[in-house]
């Protein structure tokens, strides 16, 4: 009886703390838990984050950067482009994400390619051939694609299935052009001496003229992506058709209502204008190729974000970096080489920053022997003039690569906007030929930061 009442005391004992740990278990709350630990916007994007298991009266929120993003209640907007990191405390415990934010004109979400959206289109992109009025491939442009807005690509849809009715098709020289070509075409025109292509697109004109007269601007609607260039294809004689003067022709020839060619070339163009116009698109007086959405989504935004497939429809960093590869936030000190090290205010860190006051276009330096290198930093000047960020990586090794890399600042242009490697002499030599009012100053990337201009201490 004794050992049953002992076995019955056991067994009550064990049900007991049974039924207490399945009471706990029970009335256990589960942990606090942030929606989200990282987030891509674009400028004056919004999201909303919340703490899972837990009152929002007892959530309080933060952010380290409020020129990046803010947060209120967990709403999180971005402000500016940058990195910043949201914080939610929950009593003593803090949950993170980390927020990147894009420029307006990085964002290619909205943009596809014209080869998807209008399948039956004939592409030459003249710009990324060297067949132009600059004679090279043009910046920006790394693959023979054309990118167009969603809108605009939708619209030619239409457009061309009319025409191919008729038997035409739609050849495409350009649609979408980054700033960047731009840019570079604003580069050209300042080289009164390259006049390579001058027979072929602007005999009768001065190169000196290309500017004040219009031709060459230092914006272009096409950076909007509502822009197309093109032409007409006739698939009876599977050859263009003849529009009485050639694309990108610099002159009054190429005004769509110019007379003095022949009726039927006269005829072809306004075939061509009638079929853009009928389809949503405003010409322009001076070119007979040249069509804009007129509903286009972004009358004010000029993207900057080069022409490749894998851009679209996502954000995309000047750089040239998609979204799938955010910033990095930090920086690996490496040694400096030996005449760095002799700045005084070397001993303080290992990143030197050069703050150049005002525009110097490095490469146009007299001493700086470019003729037998293809680093970046000749061809895309506009780039590197306002700040660089240099770090030494190894000892430069002739004919293996160099050792020190630039990392270009610019407007609105973070210290991860893009880095080229340059030879360790041309470096010192471009260290040596500083504007006067240029601050040469060696400090953390801390108070380098990622905005323009950067918090430097001299």
């Amino acid at each position: 009886m004794k050992e049953f009442n002992r076995f019955s005391a056991v067994l009550l004992s064990i049900t007991l703390m049974l039924s207490v740990f399945a009471g706990s278990t029970v009335a256990a709350k589960a942990a606090p838990k942030l929606n989200k630990t990282s987030a891509k916007l674009v400028e004056g994007q919004s999201i909303t984050l919340k703490m899972k298991n837990v009152s929002k009266k007892k959530v309080t929120w933060k952010t380290s950067n409020k020129k990046v993003a803010t947060v209120s209640k967990g709403v999180v907007k971005a402000v500016k482009k940058g990195n910043a990191t949201i914080t939610a405390k929950v009593a003593k415990k803090s949950y993170k994400c980390k927020v990147t934010v894009f420029a307006k004109e990085e964002d290619a979400s909205d943009f596809v390619l014209l080869s998807d959206a209008v399948p039956d289109a004939i592409l030459e992109i003249r710009y990324y051939s060297t067949y132009n009025f600059i004679g090279d491939r043009i910046d920006g442009y790394e693959e023979p694609v054309a990118l167009l807005t969603k809108e605009a690509a939708s619209a030619l849809k239409k457009i061309s299935d009319n025409l191919k009715a008729k038997g035409y098709r739609l050849k495409i020289y350009d649609a979408y052009r980054p700033q960047k070509a731009v840019n570079h075409f604003m580069r050209w025109a300042k080289d009164a001496t390259d006049t390579r292509m001058k027979q072929y697109f602007y005999p009768d004109l001065e190169k000196t003229e290309l500017f004040p007269l219009g031709y060459i601007a230092e914006h272009s609607g096409h950076s909007k992506g509502s822009t197309v260039d093109l032409t007409l294809f006739d698939m009876k004689t599977e050859k263009e058709v003849d529009m009485g003067g050639t694309f990108d022709f610099f002159g009054e020839l190429s005004h769509p209502d110019y007379r003095g060619i022949t009726d039927e070339q006269y005829n072809n163009r306004m075939i061509l204008r009638e079929a853009m116009i009928d389809g949503g698109f405003d010409p322009l007086p001076e070119e007979w190729w040249h069509f804009t959405l007129k509903d286009q989504p972004y009358p004010d935004t000029y993207f900057t974000f080069p022409v490749r497939k894998d851009v679209v429809g996502k954000m995309v960093s000047s750089a040239g970096a998609t979204s799938t590869n955010p910033v990095e936030e930090t920086v690996v000190d490496v040694a400096s080489p030996e005449w760095v090290t002799k700045i005084p205010a070397a001993s303080k860190c290992d990143q030197l920053c050069v703050d150049v006051a005002e525009k110097s276009e490095i490469s146009s330096h007299p001493g700086l022997d470019t003729s037998k290198c293809d680093e970046h930093i000749v061809d895309y000047p506009f780039h590197y003039q306002y700040c660089l960020n240099i770090s030494y990586n190894k000892e430069d090794t002739p004919g293996l690569g160099s050792g020190i890399f630039l990392h270009c600042f610019g407007p609105g242009k973070p210290w991860t906007g893009g880095c080229i490697a340059i030879p360790f002499n041309k470096m010192k030599y471009i260290m040596t030929q500083a504007d006067e009012k240029t601050n040469v100053v060696i400090d953390t990337i801390d108070n380098l930061g990622g905005t323009w201009p950067p918090n430097i201490l001299s």
